[in-house]
């Protein structure tokens, strides 16, 4: 597929995702059983934030490649990590790369601020 129909598929997948619920069905309409980790990821995040926003930023496309970045915003409304529920609300700058093979997800790479996120939970202290 070219790099705009890759492009056009996960813009399709985050506005059926984005402020919603994330159910199974919806997660194998576009990503493969070859990054289950993907699926979980979305799953436990789905889990704590339920309903989380993810603001795409800018969505890059070349070849099988689309590279988005993005602001992770969610209430912390259950156990996370081993934290429970806190009820802060977070936001954490990101950027995820998304390889595609016949319209569908088939592996990622992902970089998130862990510790900010952590910090904005209260569950680490902030550095001064």
């Amino acid at each position: 597929m070219s790099a705009q129909t890759n492009k056009r598929i996960i813009q399709q997948y985050l506005a059926d995702l984005i402020g919603k619920p994330k159910p199974r069905e919806i997660l194998d309409r576009y990503i493969s059983d070859l990054d289950l980790e993907l699926k979980r990821h979305i799953e436990v995040f789905e889990a704590s934030f339920p309903c989380y926003q993810f603001e795409a930023k800018e969505i890059i496309a070349e070849d099988d490649m689309i590279s988005v970045s993005f602001v992770f915003k969610g209430i912390h409304k259950q156990e996370f990590n081993g934290f429970p529920a806190t009820n802060r609300t977070v936001s954490i700058p990101g950027f995820i790369s998304y390889h595609m093979e016949n319209g569908k997800i088939v592996a990622h790479d992902m970089v998130v601020d862990t510790l900010f996120l952590m910090q904005q939970l209260g569950v680490v202290p902030e550095i001064a």
